[in-house]
């Protein structure tokens, strides 16, 4: 399973989106910074792609991430963001 975030670089948003994945139950199998970029704001911005394996529910996972402070979107990469 893939899933993309965008988010704030810099403020531990990874870590906590890394802590919501295991703690329901997802395996995080690799991490890949896709590409770094500035918001109109200069802040940085990172997406990152996560490789997970579970059997949860992948729209509920999505949904906590998103509320996640400073993600900006998550999305499997295929088209269907879930902005915040």
């Amino acid at each position: 399973m893939r899933r993309e975030l965008s988010y704030l670089d810099g403020h531990g948003v990874l870590r906590a989106a890394l802590a919501v994945c295991t703690g329901r139950r997802w395996a995080v199998h690799h991490v890949e910074v896709d590409r770094e970029s500035l918001s109109e704001e200069g802040q940085r911005i990172a997406v990152v792609t996560l490789r997970l394996d579970g059997r949860g529910d992948l729209y509920d996972l999505a949904a906590e991430l998103a509320e996640l402070t400073g993600v900006r979107s998550t999305s499997t990469g295929l088209g269907e963001p879930l902005d915040e």
